[in-house]
């Protein structure tokens, strides 16, 4: 992943998919090119200026038979995953939420339900089917944010409840904007969180990023606005 960048991604086409919970959207996007590429290729890209790293990895067609398969007993989102989505080789894939931000009933651990739910369903999709990062898009702590970069709620809300070893140990996994709740409390603090915690990445209130496809597939530019 390369820091703020000019210009504009050239892209082919996208095919999206939505996994819906009461709280939280989950939203992988797929951009293809023309380009070939060989299947499950891994691509690592560099850390520039202002820029981080992240780890890519493909996976090529839909799961094939003899593939772990859908691990929840509702089947959900993953189970659509297998069935609508093809992959490609020469594509970007990525997690978008919002409005994931937990509880802020401390009897409740500080998270819900569905936010623990679309989690194991993120950390599924994103170890068996491919996703490079995913875009944690504001209203990540209810009601009122935190109050610094070691408020408990960071460790409540998000590192125990995205647990899963895709998600967790994947450096700059989530790339991360505030919104309105967040600014109830210390945004600055989530920012600083940037340098505790190896999977969250929030370097200032907008920024952008792009990310390129394996096997010389087209890139993606993100542009993060709170």
């Amino acid at each position: 992943m390369n820091g703020v960048l000019p210009g504009s991604p050239s892209l082919v086409g996208c095919l999206v998919a939505i996994l819906i919970t009461p709280i939280l959207a989950v939203l992988l996007i797929t951009a293809h090119s023309s380009r070939d590429a060989s299947p499950g290729s891994t691509t690592t890209a560099s850390r520039g200026a202002g820029g981080v790293a992240a780890q890519m990895r493909t996976a090529a067609g839909r799961t094939p038979p003899g593939e772990p398969r859908c691990p929840f007993a509702d089947g959900g989102g993953c189970a659509a995953f297998e069935r609508d989505l093809h992959w490609a080789p020469d594509a970007v894939s990525f997690f978008a939420m919002a409005d994931w931000g937990g509880s802020p009933d401390a009897s409740a651990g500080y998270a819900t339900t569905a936010e623990r739910g679309v989690a194991r369903h993120m950390g599924w999709a994103s170890q068996e089917l491919g996703g490079h990062f995913a875009l944690a898009l504001g209203d990540n702590f209810y009601d009122d944010g935190v109050a610094d970069a070691h408020d408990p709620r960071l460790a409540a809300t998000f590192e125990r409840v995205f647990t899963h070893p895709a998600l967790a140990h994947a450096p700059d996994f989530f790339r991360v904007v505030a919104g309105n709740h967040d600014y109830h409390g210390n945004v600055t603090g989530e920012q600083a969180y940037t340098r505790r915690r190896a999977n969250w990445f929030f370097p200032m209130d907008y920024y952008a990023f792009e990310e390129r496809a394996p096997g010389g597939g087209p890139s993606v530019l993100v542009v993060m606005l709170d």
